[in-house]
């Protein structure tokens, strides 16, 4: 069963000095994470499957030493906020299986380090950005069952470590040349769906 009751908003005040936050897999809920943007020396912040049901807060952009965010499946609303784009050093971004709204902020392709991007089943919307194509580090890219519209950026095709490239189950998403060039890309050992 796990840990039941609510994210202690204390954190952010009595711990600065802590580093990694897992308390994933748990019965947790949340009013809010905003204080949590005070622990500035935060590396990883793991509170996925949980039943948090608030928003991803901006301030979350002031982690500046953040190398891991995973709130996926936590039941997460409202949508991405464009600040997330000033986590120079973040690694990973697993929002997959949430109630988000609107679209992929272009900031997100200001995340150079950023090697896995998982915003599956989430509920977006619009174009994928082209500034996704300036995530060079990127290697898995997992943005299906959305509701994405429009056609893969070329940018993204040039992307030199991308090995994984999920767009399925987009109604709105159209096949087009650079779906061609991905699908010849199979053969250098990308995969993609």
């Amino acid at each position: 069963m796990g840990v039941v009751g609510v994210v202690p908003l204390a954190l952010g005040d009595n711990m600065l000095n802590l580093e990694v936050i897992d308390l994933a897999s748990n019965r947790l809920r949340c009013s809010g994470l905003a204080n949590l943007s005070k622990l500035g020396k935060l590396r990883e912040l793991d509170l996925g499957e949980n039943y948090l049901w608030t928003t991803i807060p901006k301030e979350f952009g002031d982690l500046i030493n953040l190398r891991k965010l995973r709130l996926r499946e936590s039941r997460i609303m409202g949508s991405i906020p464009s600040e997330l784009g000033k986590l120079a050093y973040l690694e990973v971004l697993d929002l997959r299986d949430n109630y988000l709204e609107g679209g992929i902020p272009a900031e997100l392709g200001k995340l150079g380090r950023l090697r896995i991007l998982n915003l599956d089943h989430c509920g977006l919307g619009g174009s994928i950005p082209k500034e996704l194509g300036d995530m060079t580090s990127l290697e898995t890219c997992l943005l299906s069952s959305n509701r994405l519209t429009g056609t893969i950026p070329e940018e993204i095709c040039n992307l030199p470590n991308l090995k994984f490239l999920s767009v399925a189950s987009n109604l709105g998403l159209i096949r087009n040349d650079i779906t061609l060039t991905l699908e010849a890309k199979r053969k250098e050992g990308l995969t993609f769906l």
